[in-house]
């Protein structure tokens, strides 16, 4: 009969410690997290924004331009949702990397709104106007910069899991930024003119 009671016991023990453990990492650096996990649904956006830049894909441009911004419009309220909760250090520098990508996407999204309707002849005004806003080495080194900042704040405060999202995004990001750099002036014009054309 002592073991049924001891067996209980444990159990019990164990269920209030899994609880205690479950509402309070939520509370605990959440806010970073949530930011993180809304930048990396924010890579949704800039595969849209590659596949414009892409002569291989002949979607229309009003078609990808509708995509990216209703993609923009639900990123924009999922971070705007994160900002009203509670922050730490973490959550701070993670809403700035956040919203340095939003200003930075923002940006793009306005140029391409702007020539929407417009035919061929409009892109070598685009293309200076896009260069205005987006330089693809400088824009992600910037990113990654802000992350590896973030980084060392989650390690000193021993926010592990955070770590590896965080590790995991640098990693990401430097794959994009690498595909962003290797795209050459004639083939981004060329991806231009086939959008304008679509």
């Amino acid at each position: 009969m002592k073991y049924p009671m001891t067996k209980k016991s444990i159990m019990s023990k164990v269920a209030l410690l899994t609880l205690a453990t479950m509402t309070f990492l939520p509370a605990y650096g959440s806010a970073a997290g949530d930011y993180l996990k809304n930048f990396k649904d924010f890579f949704k956006i800039e595969t849209v924004l590659s596949n414009f830049f892409d002569s291989n894909n002949k979607t229309p441009y009003r078609t990808l331009a509708t995509k990216i911004g209703n993609d923009f419009a639900q990123y924009e309220r999922a971070l705007e949702a994160i900002t009203r909760s509670p922050h730490d250090g973490c959550a701070t520098l993670a809403h700035e990397v956040v919203e340095y990508s939003r200003q930075l996407f923002s940006a793009i999204y306005g140029i391409i709104k702007k020539y929407e309707g417009k035919d061929t002849k409009e892109v070598h005004n685009f293309k200076l106007d896009i260069k205005r806003v987006f330089d693809p080495e400088v824009a992600f080194e910037k990113i990654i910069s802000k992350l590896e900042i973030l980084k060392k704040k989650a390690i000193i405060e021993e926010q592990n899991e955070l770590v590896l999202q965080i590790t995991a995004i640098i990693a990401e990001i430097k794959r994009k930024r690498d595909s962003w750099i290797k795209k050459s002036e004639l083939q981004l014009g060329m991806g231009l003119i086939t959008r304008f054309s679509c």
